[in-house]
């Protein structure tokens, strides 16, 4: 049975544009975030190196100045890279594992910020 304004699947296609338009803005926004915090970490690695070493104490110098190096270029190259998944077609077949970093690095952040927040950390 083939009921009108429906597509094949029975989801309505204003409703599936809908969804495809919300998943098109929510990864436009987080690309932007990426991207945003990349570069603002780029321009000023010294507050990254100071909130990490005020956590981490038992942290090397070094190894904090590679960690500040390193996490804004991966945040740049994902925020790219889901960029570059909506709208070329040679990366879109790696969407599914850029979005799974993504959401892997979110949650790395979320448990370094509820560790600050308990160590007493409760600025940035």
């Amino acid at each position: 049975m083939y009921l009108e304004g429906t597509n094949i699947t029975g989801i309505a296609a204003n409703q599936k544009s809908f969804w495809f338009y919300t998943s098109q803005f929510i990864t436009i926004l987080l690309a932007a975030i990426l991207l945003y915090a990349g570069i603002n970490k780029i321009i000023d690695p010294s507050a990254l190196i100071e909130n990490l070493s005020s956590l981490f104490k038992f942290l090397n110098e070094n190894l904090l100045i590679i960690i500040a190096v390193i996490l804004p270029l991966i945040e740049i190259g994902l925020g790219i890279l889901l960029l570059a998944s909506q709208y070329n077609t040679k990366v879109k077949r790696y969407r599914r594992k850029v979005n799974l970093t993504v959401a892997i690095l979110f949650g790395v952040f979320l448990a370094y910020s509820i560790y600050g927040y308990a160590m007493g950390m409760s600025d940035d």
